[in-house]
């Protein structure tokens, strides 16, 4: 037979809005990412995974490192874990992991099976081949495990002038088991049969749509962004109610959701392209979004894109005075009377461990572009014995800056907190210029006081109950674009206006009544 043009009923999804977009920031020039981005999506060229890789971590954002050379099964970092890499021999199953402690053990609690989106690496003995799609560059992948991915991928013209490319792509796997589905002879004959084109274009609506977009960023850096669009495989998981979320739909649009951010951190470590955050944002909510976005979150916390300084943050150094920051740690208690009986420390609010939380406060403001103005206005909720709040006023350049405590005799120990800030001289040093009678607030957050205008919100709200935490979400729907609220252990509820409001990743901080650092959500409003 001679080749046919195929028109794939996916390509409507050039009109599809995004259920779901993660957006990777690189510290890379422009024009280098959409060059590499064209070729794995147009020519079939996405790169080559080292052979021997194992268990690995990236320590720089380009150096591929065994984790056992990095740090031992008992040691933690400080400043954040590098970034696990979960791929094994042939990339057949990919773990996800949930917290820090089973990454350096080397264990998971889910797996799911790889696919390629398009820029999935290739591992020895795998390829990717030119398929006939006629008007449209098509190519099917076989991975090392058997599995096919038939990929079309179409370009399109941008209005946006912060967008250099974009791509949509429609990605069909195929069931290796189905002889109907999989490419003749392949690899010998890279071509599809005929008569299975056929048959993918009429099952073609199950497969799955995705945008791709690298846009210009802030001071230099460029902005690679992911999205999963509403059609196909996403609206056959949306019509799954909650109680079907094992239905194939489902499970099949989580694989996908997990590995849209998987291949794409391989895929940039493998060019070289170091990360400096990944933000997520759900735009259609439903079950098996939230459930995978938020253990991808808790897994890659404390790895590179989340709480671990960038390259060019490791040059430059912190934006703090570090030396000034451990002479608050020694002075502050890990933990206080109040009421005249020892309180145990992870009942005392407010208790972080100032370096760490220097840490965390620096690469987030660094990071935040010029419009959020994000050292207009810092806050506390629920500031207990103060140190939050003190080290915000003593580190950075906070223009305002409080904490709010409704329960008096915490108060008062945080009072008697400032009172020793200022008597040892800590006072005079410090950056904000918000006056010390107006730090410490005594109060109710929900009702007695207007924090809508901060650029920052600190939350530790380990020991919160879900009814407070739903409670200060709808209130940060009123915080300014840019605003970021940081949520200490415990995402915000999973509603639908607070998904649609923000963008969210995972920060870290060491917590004096832990002996690990603490997850962060952070939720950067849009």
């Amino acid at each position: 037979k001679q080749p046919r043009h195929m028109s794939p009923r996916s390509h409507g999804s050039m009109q599809s809005s995004p259920v779901l977009s993660v957006h990777f920031l690189l510290e890379a020039p422009l024009e280098l990412v959409a060059q590499a981005v064209a070729a794995a999506l147009l020519d079939g060229r996405p790169g080559h995974l080292p052979e021997k890789l194992g268990a690995a971590v990236i320590t720089d954002g380009r150096t591929f490192t065994p984790a056992a050379e990095v740090l031992p099964a008992d040691a933690w970092d400080p400043v954040g874990l590098p970034l696990p890499w979960p791929l094994g021999a042939e990339w057949a199953k990919t773990p996800r992991r949930d917290c820090a402690e089973s990454v350096w053990r080397g264990t998971h609690s889910v797996e799911v099976d790889s696919s390629s989106l398009g820029l999935r690496p290739l591992r020895p003995g795998e390829g990717i081949f030119p398929a006939c799609t006629g008007l449209f560059p098509g190519f099917h992948h076989c991975l090392a495990r058997g599995t096919y991915t038939y990929i079309i991928v179409r370009e399109e013209n941008q209005l946006d002038t912060r967008c250099l490319r974009s791509f949509i792509i429609d990605a069909y796997p195929l069931d290796p088991a189905s002889e109907q589905l999989r490419p003749k002879d392949a690899p010998v004959d890279p071509m599809f049969d005929f008569d299975a084109l056929d048959v993918l274009e009429a099952r073609f609506e199950s497969g799955c749509s995705m945008r791709c977009l690298v846009k210009s960023a802030d001071k230099g850096n460029t902005e690679l962004v992911r999205e999963m669009l509403d059609c196909g495989m996403a609206k056959r998981a949306f019509a799954c109610s909650a109680e079907e979320q094992a239905h194939p739909h489902a499970a099949a649009a989580r694989t996908v959701q997990f590995m849209l951010e998987m291949e794409t951190r391989a895929w940039l470590a493998c060019h070289g392209f170091p990360l400096i955050e990944v933000w997520r944002r759900i735009r259609e909510p439903s079950p098996w979004i939230f459930e995978t976005l938020q253990k991808e979150i808790a897994s890659q916390t404390w790895g590179n894109g989340h709480a671990v300084a960038s390259g060019s943050e490791v040059r430059e150094g912190p934006n703090f005075d570090a030396e000034f920051a451990l002479e608050l740690a020694k002075v502050w208690p890990e933990a206080v009377r109040v009421g005249g009986h020892p309180q145990e420390p992870q009942f005392v609010e407010g208790n972080v461990c100032v370096p760490s939380f220097a840490q965390m406060l620096d690469r987030v403001t660094r990071r935040a572009s010029q419009d959020a103005d994000i050292f207009r206005y810092f806050v506390d909720l629920g500031s207990g014995q103060g140190h939050a709040a003190l080290a915000a006023h003593a580190l950075f350049p906070f223009r305002k800056c409080i904490g709010i405590e409704l329960v008096p005799d915490i108060v008062t120990v945080a009072r008697e907190a400032l009172g020793q800030y200022e008597s040892l001289g800590f006072a005079s040093r410090a950056r904000s210029t918000n006056d010390l009678s107006e730090i410490l607030v005594q109060g109710d957050f929900l009702e007695d006081v207007d924090w809508s205008d901060a650029s920052i919100v600190f939350a530790n709200s380990v020991t919160w109950p879900r009814s407070l935490l739903q409670d200060v979400s709808t209130l940060a729907l009123k915080l300014r674009r840019g605003a970021v609220l940081l949520v200490a252990m415990r995402p915000l509820p999973n509603i639908a206006a607070v998904w649609e409001a923000f963008e969210v990743r995972g920060e870290a901080c060491f917590m004096n009544f832990h002996h690990y650092p603490m997850l962060l959500w952070a939720y950067r409003k849009r």
